[in-house]
């Protein structure tokens, strides 16, 4: 898509982190994030076949769940995604939102 910016829903993701990808559907108007899905996708880095499978509520990782629910939020309200404050023990998930947010961001033609 050229120019920018756009109105409209993205998918962005993040780079294959330790053992998983974040995924971010972000709606944007008028320049500014007015909603967020998030998942993690994952994976055996070692098995190069596997698909990658969603993490659903039946992760055992309650961080992780408590980190998907209220982070859409901070992202909506944050001025700079970058700097939205973390989940305790979620970081690796959180950093991939980040990455994933942002990759939305890009492709909607913002910054």
């Amino acid at each position: 898509m050229d120019g920018g910016p756009h109105d409209g829903t993205f998918m962005g993701i993040s780079s294959f982190g330790p053992r998983s990808w974040g995924i971010a559907i972000v709606t944007f108007e008028d320049g500014e994030i007015v909603d967020v899905k998030l998942e993690e996708a994952g994976k055996d880095p070692e098995d190069h076949v596997a698909e990658a499978e969603l993490k659903d509520e039946d992760y055992a990782w309650e961080q992780f769940h408590e980190a998907k629910e209220v982070m859409p939020e901070r992202f909506i309200i944050a001025d700079d995604v970058t700097q939205v404050d973390n989940v305790t023990e979620a970081t690796s998930s959180v950093d991939k939102w980040i990455e994933a947010v942002l990759d939305a961001k890009r492709k909607a033609g913002l910054r």
